[in-house]
């Protein structure tokens, strides 16, 4: 089954993240090569935005002011434009 749900693909990355020694090479199934650190770095991000976002719903907040919101900015810098992820983080949460 496909992870599309953020919590769910989350605790799966811990999984993996907990079944590999630090300094292991992780090969992602799309991106670049990288390594245990930024894993674990990708997970926290993972959990940080999904907090938001779900503080956000829980306020009532729809799609576009959560976009507004900007959940992803501490983040941004190292991920990029977060349009596309706010869209599938929101979408998974609120069905």
């Amino acid at each position: 089954r496909v992870k599309t749900d953020i919590a769910e693909f989350s605790d799966f990355l811990q999984s993996v993240l907990e079944n590999i020694e630090p300094g292991a090479i992780v090969i992602p199934g799309h991106g670049p090569v990288s390594d245990y650190a930024a894993l674990a770095r990708y997970i926290e991000m993972l959990r940080d935005v999904r907090g938001k976002i779900a503080a956000l719903i829980d306020s009532g907040a729809n799609l576009e002011q959560i976009l507004a919101a900007k959940p992803t900015a501490d983040w941004d810098s190292d991920y990029g434009n977060p349009a596309a992820f706010i869209n599938r983080a929101y979408t998974s949460l609120t069905r």
